[in-house]
């Protein structure tokens, strides 16, 4: 395995002029209309896990673009290093999802229920944090530490946070909502709409895709009373609905959106860990993905890679 994918420093690239350039492109995003970029989250917990602890995935979806692995060190002292999936070119990259050294994984995913302008006019209402997952990794070693800070998942955005004993999803909503939903043995999935109560009302836009993904994965998550990291890897790999539909997307004429990358954690009730990624390190890489698994040592005991 390459060194450069556990010891690239993005954790350390936001300051100055760099970093004001980051928050604004991040900002930008957030504004972007997202009918076809989209992400699919997905997690086990407790007892739907064979031999304990938590199951955690996401499956990346974007137009196609650079990709890159990365050790990071925290921005202040006695935070967690944290090991990440980032999106675009190097000096533009973004943390798309993560694993830090306490086991804590942390995934975002877009909301493409909502139109261009309901999301410009939330942003400039209720600015959205920048960072989140960053600060997420860096700060905090469960998923009840994280919860207890709502602000910093306010925006127009979806993040899902697991540990060893829990998992959660959290919706940011238009008007500077904040809600989450935590689950102990049991499953859950996300996508690209709002599936809270409350937050629900917001879906402007029925897409197609988001739905779809939604109940595709729903609907392999409960075909097992137990999952493994094997299991999941094959459920981010499901391309039975066609190129834009499935789990695995390989996009078509109407939408060039494409699974990029699929990052599954398993968290063991021992505080051990294992992280998966597939993944495109170039934009033109479609079917000759790398492929990383590595447990908690290989990746942050620093004698295990001397």
């Amino acid at each position: 395995m390459n060194k450069s994918q556990l010891h690239g420093e993005p954790g350390r690239s936001g300051k100055g002029l760099r970093g004001a350039l980051t928050g604004l492109l991040g900002a930008a995003l957030l504004c972007i209309p997202v009918p076809a970029l989209a992400c699919t989250l997905y997690a086990a917990q407790g007892t739907a896990v064979a031999d304990g602890g938590t199951i955690a995935a996401k499956n990346r979806d974007w137009r196609p673009q650079e990709q890159s692995l990365h050790l990071s060190e925290p921005r202040q002292p006695g935070g967690y290093r944290y090991y990440g999936l980032y999106g675009g070119p190097f000096e533009r990259h973004q943390l798309r999802g993560g694993v830090n050294e306490a086991g804590l994984v942390a995934y975002s995913a877009a909301v493409s229920s909502v139109t261009k302008k309901q999301k410009a006019a939330a942003a400039e209402a209720h600015p959205p944090v920048q960072g989140t997952l960053r600060k997420v990794l860096e700060r905090y070693a469960t998923v009840e530490e994280a919860v207890q800070h709502p602000e910093l998942f306010q925006g127009v955005r979806f993040v899902m946070l697991a540990d060893r004993s829990e998992v959660a999803w959290i919706e940011g909503g238009l008007d500077g909502e904040v809600r989450i939903e935590r689950r102990q043995n049991g499953v859950l999935a996300h996508t690209n709409h709002y599936l809270i109560a409350d937050l629900a009302a917001q879906n402007e836009k029925y897409y197609e895709s988001s739905h779809k993904r939604y109940d595709r994965v729903m609907e392999l998550l409960q075909t097992q009373k137990q999952y493994t990291l094997a299991d999941f890897i094959r459920i981010g790999e499901d391309q039975t609905a066609g190129p834009v539909n499935s789990l695995w997307r390989t996009g078509d004429e109407t939408s060039h959106t494409q699974t990029v990358a699929q990052m599954v954690v398993w968290l063991r009730p021992d505080g051990d860990f294992t992280v998966y990624v597939k993944y495109r390190a170039a934009a033109d890489a479609a079917g000759h993905e790398q492929t990383v698994r590595l447990t908690k040592q290989e990746i942050f005991d620093s004698t295990a890679h001397q």
